[in-house]
This record gives structure tokens, C-alpha cells and sequence, in this order.
């Protein structure tokens, strides 16, 4: 009965997101520069069922960011339409007199894209799936990762679960996982402008514990 209870509130999650309006990562457009350039990028991050995970909030004074990438990557500001090709695999990131710094540009507005053209991005040394984007809001700094559903799954379990577990427990929590992923981020999507942050779930036990590829 409970292996029942457990297959069906999977596949109705699922379904759930499925049904749902996801926030995907909107192209150039073919006038906009880098349109060619930038549609190799983008095809590696057509996110099945893409979550917003949030790995920093800080504010203007206290930022600068050190991230780094395993390969090259880009720079996408949403806003124009542009793309800036990255060659430093070390990325500082700063805010300050209203633009974002990110290595030697600037760039005035609220919101950025970095998105690795192969490989991952790190954050504080740890290496990351999908890309990441950078927000100014509500006079606070947001870092926030965005990937897909089942790799931050992947990446939860070995926090949320111990190794010594039956097979039979780990399926189990895997379900509670994802279900509550889902159901967390349904519930903060659906308050529209209520909502006014730009992430899903935070990555400590204020949601679940995620920590990308560190071990």
C-alpha cells in the first residue's frame, strides 16, 4: 500500500509540473548581436523541469563575489539582448553605483545570466549543474542557480538521506525529495507578484540542504 501511495504522489507531481508555467531562459532574439553565437550555448540548457536554487543573498556593501568556470563562459543580460564571451575562468562579481561589475565590465541592470559554454560553474570552489544568474532586488544581492529538477535531486539525497539507509528508505526519501521540491516551488510560483524573489527554494535546511558537487 505504501509503495502504492509513495509511485502515485511521484506521478502526480510530475504531472504537476508538467501543467505548470515555468519561467525558461528566454533567447536573444535573431536581430539581437550574438543571436548565432549564443543558440550553441542556450540548446545545453533546455531544462525539463528547470528550479531556482538560491546560493547567496547579501547586500550591495558587503558583496564581491568570487565564482570561477571549468571552461569559458558567457555573459547574457536579458534586458539588451546581449552577449559577453567570457575568457577568465575566474569570475568577480560586485554592485555598485547602480550596475553590476563582473570582471572588467560594467553593466547598469538589475538582473544577468553567466552560463558556461561547456563544463560548470563554482561558487566558493564547488562545481554546479545548469548556470546562474545574478539579481539586485528589494536592496538586496541574490546568486541563484537554475537547473534542472532531477540533477538537484541528485544532489540533495546525499544531505538529506545517510548511506547506511535500506534501498527501500532511500526510494522512499528520494519521492519526499522531490515532492516537496515541487510542491514548494508550485505554491511560491503560483503567488505571482506576492512572490517577490527571484529564486524557488534556498539551499540550507530552511528547504533542503544542497550543496551542487560538493563531497
Amino acid at each position: 500500500m505504501n509503495k502504492i501511495f509513495l509511485c502515485a504522489l511521484s506521478i502526480f507531481s510530475y504531472h504537476l509540473c508538467h501543467a505548470a508555467s515555468f519561467e525558461y531562459l528566454e533567447m536573444p532574439r535573431k536581430e539581437h548581436e550574438g543571436y548565432k553565437y549564443a543558440a550553441k550555448v542556450f540548446e545545453r540548457f533546455t531544462l525539463e523541469i528547470p528550479v531556482r536554487v538560491l546560493l547567496k543573498e547579501d547586500t550591495p556593501a558587503q558583496t564581491q563575489w568570487t565564482l570561477a568556470s571549468t571552461h569559458e563562459c558567457i555573459i547574457y543580460n536579458p534586458a539588451k539582448g546581449r552577449i559577453i564571451p567570457l575568457s577568465d575562468k575566474t569570475i568577480t562579481v560586485s554592485y555598485r553605483r547602480n550596475a553590476w561589475h563582473v570582471n572588467e565590465h560594467r553593466i547598469a541592470t538589475s538582473q544577468l545570466y553567466l552560463i558556461p559554454q561547456e563544463g560548470r560553474l563554482k561558487s566558493d570552489g564547488v562545481e554546479y549543474d545548469g548556470f546562474f544568474s545574478i539579481h539586485q532586488q528589494n536592496e538586496s544581492l541574490y546568486l541563484v542557480n537554475h537547473l534542472d529538477l532531477e540533477d538537484y535531486i541528485a544532489a540533495v539525497l546525499p544531505y538529506e538521506s545517510v548511506p547506511s539507509w535500506p534501498a527501500e528508505v532511500q526510494r522512499a526519501l528520494c519521492i519526499a525529495c522531490r515532492s516537496y521540491a515541487v510542491y514548494t516551488f508550485l505554491q511560491r510560483r503560483s503567488l505571482g507578484e506576492k512572490w517577490v524573489y527571484p529564486f524557488d527554494l534556498k539551499a540550507t535546511v530552511m528547504d533542503q540542504v544542497y550543496k551542487g558537487h560538493e563531497r
